[in-house]
């Protein structure tokens, strides 16, 4: 995906440090850009405003502090970055560094949900278990700090188109990004390492290139005991029999989805060593709790998706995405399964959600908006129906402004509704 720097909304951030202390804001799960993060505090520049006047501007709306007072010793420019493709807001942020001589009872106003000055060594301990979620170049302000006791010489490292792109989304949870046959508006697909467990989720790069990029990033991290597929589709195992053969790892995945990935290619899995993962299975530990498989259904006939005991993180799969509409499996009942997976999630209640394209967020308001959009859709389509509209007209009332392919999956979709509202005698 290329952008011009058009593109992009222009926004500022305040690192505001007293010695060895950051000051943080939590970001409410319900907001719609970084839901749930642990943030440096700032936004979005006004009309022709420059960086300086929308960070003043900010921190007066935010935490009632004038950036002009006594408090502030030093302020500077550390850094200017734009989002890279894979996430799905597009904004180029501006850095700054604001030295205080004191701890700031700041007052917090606006969207964050709470504020607190945190010792850097007890970032970097939430951090590492599973405790903070933040961006990437936060993540390495958080490790100079830690590793410096200062932020003197700090620079941002920026990602390499030459290699595949890599975040730790939680500690020990980094996910990686090689290219994939996937459906737009995504290019990637995102696969998981888990450090401790040394299980590899979804690994499915689109080229020979791409698996030889993903196999140097990949061992930087650790060694791979286990590939485990999540489910049928493509764009979540391509060339993962190729890898587990290469680290000599064997491959977990339930028993449907083998059955369904044998059917398409049936020799994919020979010279590999397969275990059928079931319900509630552990697949190792994940800092002082445990990594738990769960199958649900409703996006393919079956899909592993991975929850921490502790319910610090979910790996929801394809359940949700980063931007667009889950397309369902097709399966007889896969709306209701579908609909009931997400409850299950939201039942679960994990304070962070991971999908398979896009980044994680916090919380699960999204999975509450997506099911009361589902809910609302079928009393569209109902209505339709009983207007006495086929399928093809209603599909293209719904899709008619999209591409031939996104029409033929969203017919799949208002299939399942009609079968659904059938099944349930209303239509």
């Amino acid at each position: 995906m290329i952008m011009n720097k058009s593109s992009f909304r222009q926004s500022v951030s305040a690192i505001l440090i007293y010695k060895e202390w950051l000051y943080l804001v939590k970001r409410s799960d319900t907001m719609k850009d970084f839901p749930g993060y642990w943030a440096f505090p700032g936004g979005k520049l006004e009309s022709k405003e420059n960086h300086l006047i929308a960070l003043q501007r900010e921190i007066q709306e935010e935490l009632g502090f004038d950036l002009s007072g006594e408090e502030v010793e030093s302020c500077r420019l550390i850094g200017t970055l734009q989002s890279p493709d894979f996430v799905p807001y597009h904004f180029e942020n501006a850095f700054y560094l604001l030295t205080l001589n004191k701890k700031e009872q700041f007052e917090i106003n606006g969207e964050a949900e709470k504020g607190e000055w945190i010792h850097i060594d007890e970032i970097m301990d939430r951090f590492r278990k599973g405790n903070l979620l933040s961006i990437s170049p936060n993540h390495q302000i958080y490790h100079h700090l830690y590793n410096e006791r200062n932020l003197d010489e700090f620079s941002f490292e920026l990602f390499d188109p030459a290699h595949t792109p890599r975040i730790e989304v939680l500690g020990g949870i980094y996910q990686l990004m090689p290219k994939s046959h996937t459906l737009p508006p995504f290019e990637r697909t995102n696969c998981f390492y888990f450090k401790e467990a040394e299980v590899l989720v979804d690994p499915s790069p689109a080229t020979s290139e791409e698996m030889d990029k993903l196999i140097i990033e990949v061992e930087k991290l650790g060694g791979v005991e286990s590939i485990l597929i999540t489910h049928h589709h493509p764009d979540h195992y391509e060339r993962a029999n190729l890898l587990a053969q290469h680290w000599d790892a064997f491959i977990l995945i339930h028993r449907e989805t083998y059955k369904e990935i044998e059917k398409r290619s049936p020799s994919f899995f020979n010279d590999t060593f397969v275990f059928f993962v079931e319900e509630g299975e552990s697949l190792g530990s994940y800092e002082e709790g445990e990594i738990i498989a769960f199958n649900l259904q409703g996006h393919a006939v079956a899909q592993i998706c991975l929850a921490d005991t502790n319910k610090r993180w979910f790996l929801a799969g394809d359940l949700f995405q980063g931007k667009g509409s889950v397309v369902l499996s097709g399966e007889p009942r896969s709306l209701s399964y579908y609909l009931d997976s997400l409850q299950f999630v939201i039942d679960y209640n994990p304070r962070v959600i991971i999908p398979s394209h896009g980044i994680a967020l916090g919380g699960v308001d999204l999975l509450k908006r997506l099911k009361k959009h589902r809910l609302k859709r079928e009393e569209q389509i109902l209505a339709m129906i009983q207007q006495g509209l086929g399928i093809d007209e209603i599909v293209k009332r719904l899709y008619g402004n999209f591409s031939e392919l996104l029409q033929r999956l969203g017919k799949r979709n208002v299939i399942a509704h009609k079968e659904k509202l059938e099944e349930e005698g209303r239509c």
